[in-house]
């Protein structure tokens, strides 16, 4: 299992599927700036969320209540 611990925005709205057997899979792209003064650059990683913390993601996460609480 990959961890990774950082603050980013979501470049789009979690897209959310479900498996034959009821399992949420939980799809989305974050967004985050590097560098410095000039050198500055954006990093897009893909994360997906598996179970119960999918579901979790998908009511907790928009674009919107990311805009809302910058």
């Amino acid at each position: 299992m990959n961890v990774w611990t950082g603050t980013g925005r979501l470049t789009k709205d979690p897209e959310v599927r479900y498996t034959k057997s009821g399992i949420c899979m939980c799809r989305m792209n974050i967004a985050v700036d590097d560098g410095w003064g000039d050198n500055k650059w954006v990093n897009f990683f893909p994360i997906i969320v598996w179970g119960k913390l999918g579901d979790v993601c998908r009511r907790k996460t928009n674009r919107e209540r990311t805009r809302r609480e910058i």
